[in-house]
């Protein structure tokens, strides 16, 4: 699987809390969300969600996005408290940040929570 072989040459090279290491994580994690495979999926996802909060910050699109990710596994493993909370901070980034697909994207999950 080539976002296996991406993280695994990413450990040769960069350090455990490089910036460009959270990319092929989301990436296989939210292909193991798709196949059900939620156990698996979500150490690399909060991983990366983490990696990408303490470079990034907050207040930033690719934080929301990893965060809209790990939110989905979540909701996958019915963890449905702490996704409404990263899902409804990435709603309001979304909002200021004005783009549609993205907000679109995350009202969709929260939509997938239960009332």
């Amino acid at each position: 699987m080539l976002f296996r072989q991406s993280m695994a040459m990413n450990d040769k090279v960069l350090p455990p809390e490089h910036i460009n290491r959270a990319t092929p994580m989301i990436s296989l994690g939210r292909l193991l969300t798709a196949q059900g495979r939620t156990r698996e999926a979500l150490p690399l996802l909060r991983t990366a969600y983490d990696i990408r909060q303490n470079k990034l910050g907050p207040d930033n699109r690719q934080s929301a996005l990893a965060a809209n990710a790990l939110a989905e596994c979540l909701i996958a493993k019915g963890e449905f408290d702490h996704a409404g909370t990263l899902l409804n901070s990435s709603l309001a980034f979304f909002k200021k940040d004005k783009n549609p697909h993205d907000l679109k994207n995350t009202r969709a999950l929260l939509a997938r929570l239960p009332k």
